[in-house]
């Protein structure tokens, strides 16, 4: 099975994969991000964030349970050489990180996505929240996992000075990553102008993630699928893909 988008629960469909067939998994779950009341912009205006039933759990023992079971699904398919990435706000990445490490992944490094035009602290109580944190992880320790060293270098447009230009040298790339949080024409929308998904990610961040830990004909599955960008960037990069979204 393979370059599919599956309309279902994802750890059930994940449940019907064959054991160790993906070679790259992105996840970009619910964060659970336990906003209360109504957020107002400093001119008045609400703040549309994300308030979808399907970030809604009752609480912390409810959502551990659900994490856990679809990283479990994960490892299971996943195979012994490949690697997962995990992506989430403070409010999760803590608890995701913690039942990882319990099922047996192994890190591989964090990564801090620096957000060029982060949402402000509209109440002024607190710092602005202006990064999320992904999670390279494998099955084992001993895996031998995907790492394109010399394209990540290519890619490297965040710590380059004008002397690498220069001297046509790219340094190694860093565990900080600066995108922008989708916006104008890349923000996908209904018919009626509103965001069609709360937690839409930029293509341009999955399409490192994909070149750098995969290769070309390789299997990449998302369990969350969303606006399907992790599909599209995939097939761009000659990958194959499967993406599960229930909605």
């Amino acid at each position: 099975m393979k370059n599919v988008i599956i309309n279902g629960n994802s750890i059930e469909e994940m449940n019907r994969l064959p054991a160790e067939s993906v070679d790259l998994i992105f996840a970009d779950p619910p964060y659970w991000m336990r906003v209360e009341g109504t957020l107002t912009r400093v001119e008045g205006t609400t703040f549309d964030g994300c308030s979808d039933e399907w970030d809604q759990f009752d609480s912390l023992e409810s959502y551990e349970n659900f994490t856990r079971n679809w990283l479990e699904a994960c490892y299971r398919i996943l195979k012994p050489n490949g690697s997962i990435w995990v992506i989430g706000g403070m409010q999760c990445i803590y608890t995701i990180g913690a039942i990882m490490l319990n099922i047996g992944y192994w890190f591989i490094n964090d990564v801090v996505w620096h957000k060029k035009n982060p949402t402000p602290n509209f109440m002024g109580t607190r710092l602005n929240n202006s990064h999320e944190t992904l999670i390279w992880a494998t099955k084992d320790k001993n895996s031998k996992f995907t790492f394109n060293y010399k394209t990540a270098k290519e890619l490297n447009l965040d710590t380059v000075s004008e002397i690498d230009f220069r001297d046509g040298v790219r340094k190694q790339m860093g565990s900080v990553w600066r995108f922008a949080v989708c916006s104008g024409s890349e923000r996908i929308k209904d018919s009626d102008g509103n965001k069609l998904h709360s937690t839409q990610k930029p293509q341009e961040m999955l399409e490192r993630i994909i070149a750098i830990s995969s290769n070309e004909g390789d299997l990449v599955l998302d369990p969350f699928g969303g606006t399907m960008t992790t599909g599209a960037a995939a097939k761009k990069l000659g990958r194959d893909y499967i993406m599960i979204e229930m909605d």
